[in-house]
């Protein structure tokens, strides 16, 4: 049968066949293949010619998705810039920020070994240096941005095929969560616009083997570690790939291998160098892996950057103090920066070893964090701007593209899925796999956040392209691989889906409250407060929002609204001692006038605490996690030798004390503290629930007289108030007491045994409370 035939009937049969389906099929060239499609579709491929005359041309497809990317970004971008709150540095944007700042106003050299890899801190230098504001910068990332969908396509195109390729492209072009994230001071979108291109250089060195291809690739690499440390984990698999390439003798393996190692020390050195001069220190690129390393693995960690360890203050201006000054106290020297990250890289692998549970529980929850369908974050929440910025609700986000990206790495596990796409693209699918695993290894040794996700979703991309295109053809020959099909969509939705503790945090409460406390450093306290209140409409229990609206409130010369909001952060947060520190000052101020209160205020928001890096109490805490009181009384013992006043170490003892029914030493030890903190009520409620222990109801009454007159509701002072009173028969007192718990809990379930003992106490007789006496029924 000659061939025309053969394609006619094949038309007959399937009439939805492509012009690629009859280039592959019958081995034509493109314009054989249109001219056989167009004689069999007639007027319904006329209609249609146009998308086929587009499709023909490549460079047509790469300018369209460029205009897409570019158009979606102009959009976005219009509504974001007409947004001022939306273009605040925050976290680490204002970190990068400053840093930029002291590059252009101190030198380009800087005094020190630097802590982040330092690449974009110095291009957001150079555009501020030309005059250009950081505003200038988040445009050009939206430039870069629209690049994106070309890097993909081609990388897709020669791995898969075009049609493959042509999704990938319009998913990169209309992927939410890049936007987001190239409108902000953050290197995220800087690395992500540069990887795209590293992996299309990857394949193509591999392809033809060139010097010079495994040069440029060595140089992209360079770059990219200088964005992000993590990436440099790509060298030694570009070099295990080399070694292990069987068709290549071995003096070319090792001569690519060298070339490529060359490629990215050229770039990386003179940060290495300049390192030295500054420090006398041999540091690479940046030396704050050791504590990431820790941070992603200590013992209280769940591997999300949610739960970092408490001698860390949560904000990244203060990250490397807090990291060295901790090593220095563990250590008791000075340490160079390389022994910072060495101590704390060796601190983790102590830490997993002696608690491999532990570690693995961390490691399956790091996972979960990196599929779940939530842009959970420790800087900018998505949630938010999508709240404000309507477009980011009609494009696609990550649930979307890991189910697609999950489907088709399970389609390719077929041997239809390479027989219908392209046969020779199976090496470098295997490669991009390759990567992608040695990446996400690298994350979940660290910590995990949607930021950090960010550069592997370009691998999801490339996958979710190629399968969604076989599926398309599978359906066009009524042959679609049911069991995979559902299998990756079950297990995607699973790990999408899974309901994780953490998701407690992804809120816009977070980022109405960081946009507030902006608003506050600035002394904007109107509009700070205005955050605040948002942020609790989110989360009526967000702490910190209470704690900020004590400040605005003062401020305002509002001192009873100020007490209404402390009262709830005690209530919320009476564990913390910090919050204390804040009743101390609202006693102080409380009193002066509306203008000295401002001058104090913002004092209080400009002043930096320094903390006491204390590793004994670190250690004691750690000991209590596993159950262990006798290391843990050690160490508080030894702690309070070096910080004698340490209100934590001295409740702490004292708790460990009281169990082991040492009461006398616990109460010296508090009391001794009350002395110098009496803002200290989780203090003075402890000292009076142990002479509770003792019946002696006259001190406990004492102690809880302070607290029940400024927040009743803290733990159970309430209740114990009114009882110590009862006891010593102080019945006028008592009874209003009684009564005021009545009203307030008389609807709270977890309360009605206490609230129905009081009522029947009262009902007799008001103003006797015989039946509550010692020896009464």
């Amino acid at each position: 049968m000659q061939k025309a035939k053969k394609i006619e009937l094949y038309l007959k049969k399937n009439p939805r066949a492509s012009v690629r389906d009859l280039e592959r099929k019958f081995r034509l060239t493109r314009s054989e293949a249109e001219a056989y499609a167009t004689d069999s579709e007639g007027v319904e491929t006329a209609r249609f010619a146009w998308f086929h005359r587009w499709y023909a041309s490549e460079s047509r497809v790469l300018m369209t998705l460029f205009g897409l990317a570019l158009l979606v970004r102009v959009i976005y971008g219009g509504l974001v810039l007409s947004q001022p709150s939306l273009m605040i540095p925050l976290h680490d944007a204002e970190y990068y920020l400053e840093w930029a700042r002291r590059i252009v106003a101190g030198g380009w050299l800087g005094d020190r070994v630097f802590f982040t890899e330092p690449l974009y801190a110095y291009l957001l230098a150079v555009f501020l240096k030309s005059g250009l504001s950081e505003t200038g910068l988040i445009i050009f990332q939206w430039l870069l941005g629209a690049t994106l969908p070309l890097g993909l396509y081609l990388v897709t195109k020669k791995v898969f095929n075009r049609e493959a390729a042509l999704i990938t492209g319009l998913l990169t072009a209309l992927y939410g969560p890049f936007l987001f994230y190239e409108g902000l001071l953050l290197k995220t979108s800087l690395e992500v616009a540069l990887l795209p291109w590293w992996l299309l250089l990857m394949l193509r060195a591999f392809e033809y083997r060139r010097a010079k291809d495994f040069i440029f690739l060595g140089l992209l690499l360079g770059l990219l570690a200088l964005i992000k440390g993590n990436n440099l984990i790509f060298l030694p698999m570009v070099l295990l790939l080399l070694l292990t390439t069987r068709e290549l003798v071995l003096r070319k393996r090792l001569v690519l291998s060298g070339l490529c190692t060359f490629g990215a020390l050229i770039i990386i050195l003179p940060v290495t160098l300049r390192n030295y001069v500054v420090a006398h220190d041999l540091v690479l690129t940046n030396y704050s892996f050791g504590l990431a390393l820790y941070q992603g693995n200590w013992w209280g960690g769940d591997g999300s950057t949610a739960l970092v360890p408490p001698f860390l203050r949560p904000d990244p201006r203060y990250e490397e103090m807090d990291a060295v000054g901790m090593a220095e106290a563990y250590t008791e020297k000075k340490l160079v920066p390389s022994e910072v990250s060495a101590f704390w890289a060796s601190k983790a692998f102590e830490e997993v070893s002696a608690a491999p549970g532990h570690f693995l529980g961390a490691l399956w929850n790091k996972v979960l964090i990196f599929f779940n369908h939530s842009e959970f974050s420790d800087n900018y929440q998505y949630t938010y701007y999508r709240s404000e910025v309507w477009l980011l609700w009609l494009l696609p986000n990550f649930a979307l593209v890991t189910l697609l990206g999950l489907l088709g790495v399970i389609l390719t596990s077929s041997r239809s899925f390479w027989e219908q796409m392209r046969p020779e693209g199976a090496r470098p699918a295997r490669f991009l796999l390759l990567f992608f695993l040695a990446s996400l290894c690298v994350l979940l040794l660290t910590t995990v956040n949607a930021r950090y996700r960010l550069p592997l979703v370009p691998f999801f991309l490339v996958a979710a392209g190629g399968g969604l295109a076989f599926l398309w053809m599978s359906l066009r020959e009524g042959r679609i691989p049911m069991l995979r099909m559902v299998s990756a969509l079950g297990i995607a939705c699973l790990l999408s889906w899974y309901p994780l503790p953490l998701l407690r945090f992804d809120t816009t409460a977070q980022s109405s409250h960081a946009l507030g406390y902006a608003a506050l450093q600035s002394r904007d306290y109107s509009q700070a407060e205005t955050y605040f209140k948002q942020a609790l409409t989110t989360d009526p229990n967000y702490a910190w929002a209470y704690g900020n609206l004590v400040l605005t409130a003062l401020a305002e010369d509002r001192s009873e609204e100020a007490k209404v909001h402390l009262q709830k952060l005690l209530v919320l947060r009476s564990d913390d001692l910090s919050n204390y520190r804040l009743l101390r000052f609202y006693r102080e101020v409380s009193s002066l006038t509306r203008s000295e209160k401002q001058a104090r205020v913002a004092e209080f928001v400009a002043r930096v605490e320094e903390p006491d890096y204390d590793p004994d109490f670190y250690e004691a805490t750690r000991a209590l996690k596993v159950g262990d009181d006798v290391r843990a009384e050690v160490f508080y013992r030894r702690s309070l030798s070096r910080y004698p006043d340490a209100p934590a170490t001295r409740m702490a003892l004292a708790a460990l004390l009281k169990k082991a029914t040492k009461t006398e030493e616990a109460k010296r030890l508090l009391s001794e503290s009350l002395m110098n903190h009496p803002e200290l009520f989780p203090v003075r409620y402890n000292l009076a629930n142990l002479y509770i222990m003792e019946e002696n109801y006259g001190k406990a009454a004492e102690l809880l007289r302070d607290i029940y007159d400024f927040v009743p509701e803290l733990g159970e002072t309430w209740y114990n108030y009114a009882v110590a009173l009862i006891k010593l028969g102080r019945t006028s007192e008592a009874v209003p007491v009684m009564q005021a718990y009545i009203e307030r809990y008389q609807d709270d379930a977890t309360r009605k045994t206490i609230v129905e003992k009081f009522r029947s106490a009262l009902k007799p007789a008001p103003n006797t409370l015989d039946s509550l006496l010692p020896g009464k029924r």
